[in-house]
């Protein structure tokens, strides 16, 4: 038996692909929980799994999957605008 705590995923991008599969991993029973720029309320039955502060988001989590569109996006969500590597 494995009594160490639950892994704690983080899908940064909640768009057109991040949000399904966000939803797909919590229903799968993984502890997931979402981040994007845009207003939570775009996310439909997912808002309570979204967090809207991305440092807060990137505390919570033990690993990030990254669902943003290009290099711009990754590098802002990295080190430049939302910085979650440089907390």
């Amino acid at each position: 038996m494995n009594d160490s705590p639950a892994h704690i995923i983080g899908v940064s991008g909640c768009g057109n692909m991040g949000l399904p599969m966000a939803e797909n991993l919590l229903a799968n029973g993984y502890d997931v929980w979402g981040y994007d720029i845009r207003p939570i309320e775009t996310s439909d039955d997912f808002q309570n799994r979204m967090i809207s502060n991305a440092r807060t988001f990137a505390s919570k989590v033990d690993t990030i999957i990254s669902v943003v569109r290009d290099i711009a996006e990754t590098n802002a969500l990295l080190f430049d605008d939302q910085a979650i590597m440089c907390g």
